[in-house]
């Protein structure tokens, strides 16, 4: 790549993210003695730039997609143009394919998570008021409906159940 591309990733990447030329045997020796990372040495062939994502990880993945694509029309224009390839990658200890590291594009970001949180927390309280209110309705169209379909008007409820007579 050359240093203009680079930098026009780098620019596209979130805050939190960087984007390093290192060696794959450094790279190796760095996932061997990190915890979290053993599996990225299935990723440590040929010419690599690496990536490291913070807590954005879909915009990361969404910066990439829209380099290799501005790559891939650089190619058409001039063929010379190298168009990059996702070698694979590492999360949480597990190897990533390109297919894999290509899904998690799809992932919320941080801001709608905790906009999908803060909408379940609002919602919680009206959906209690709402359950609390429906208990005595209910039970008022309980009573409605059994005094609907008694046949003796007359009668009271202590007539139909009479307390208990306590013995003094």
């Amino acid at each position: 790549f050359t240093v203009k591309q680079m930098e026009g990733l780098r620019k596209k990447l979130p805050e939190d993210a960087k984007i390093q030329v290192a060696m794959n045997t450094l790279m190796k020796q760095a996932g061997s003695e990190v915890e979290g990372y053993e599996a990225i040495e299935a990723a440590c062939k040929g010419d690599n730039a690496w990536w490291f994502a913070g807590e954005n990880v879909a915009s990361c993945v969404k910066a990439y997609l829209e380099f290799e694509e501005e790559c891939k029309k650089a190619a058409k224009a001039d063929p010379e143009t190298k168009v990059p390839s996702l070698s694979g990658g590492c999360m949480d200890g597990t190897f990533l394919d390109t297919e894999a590291i290509k899904a998690l594009k799809n992932l919320p970001t941080r801001t709608e998570v905790i906009a999908q949180i803060a909408g379940s927390i609002k919602a919680l309280p009206t959906k209690l008021a709402r359950s609390v209110k429906q208990v005595p309705t209910k039970v008022a169209i309980g009573v409605s409906k059994l005094a609907d379909g008694d046949d003796n008007k007359d009668l009271v409820v202590g007539d139909i159940f009479p307390k208990a007579e306590t013995e003094a």
